[in-house]
């Protein structure tokens, strides 16, 4: 009698029951898909290395609205690459992104950027309370040293 709290990965064939004579294992060809998204490096080096979602995605007055986290590429073995950044996107459909010129920091180093001058790389947004001086809350991950010219301490 077979132990009824075992579990089975489905492709364990040897371990199906006679009953189970119906399964069949089809193992389908892989079929490369397109994504569309947001892709490293398409507007400049701030963050050719890196691209991702920690951040948040909100949608206000039918724009989708993005802050995540991203990573320039180091020029050589010398220059710390390791620096978390703060970036902005938006997009009409939540599936093409665009990455406009913010103008807030950074201009120096990387002209025509889309970072926020938070420090460290970003992990999430959310609309701040009614009645407060701003319009969101912003929470980061601190990595020292901060990217120089980007990032602002408080």
């Amino acid at each position: 009698m077979t132990n009824p709290d075992i579990r089975h990965l489905f492709l364990d064939t040897d371990g199906l029951r006679r009953w189970d004579t119906g399964v069949m294992q089809r193992f389908p060809k892989p079929e490369k898909v397109s994504i569309t998204g947001l892709e490293p490096g398409s507007t400049g080096p701030w963050d050719a290395r890196v691209t991702t979602i920690y951040g948040s995605v909100l949608v206000e007055d039918g724009k989708f609205r993005m802050w995540y986290f991203c990573m320039p590429d180091a020029n050589n073995y010398d220059e710390g690459a390791d620096y978390p950044l703060a970036a902005y996107a938006e997009s009409d459909d939540g599936v093409h992104w665009t990455k406009p010129d913010l103008k807030l920091t950074g201009r120096h180093r990387h002209p025509g950027n889309n970072l926020l001058a938070l420090p460290g790389g970003l992990m999430g947004v959310v609309p701040a309370l009614p009645g407060a001086d701003f319009k969101y809350l912003a929470s980061t991950i601190q990595i020292l040293p901060l990217e120089p010219d980007v990032c602002v301490l408080p």
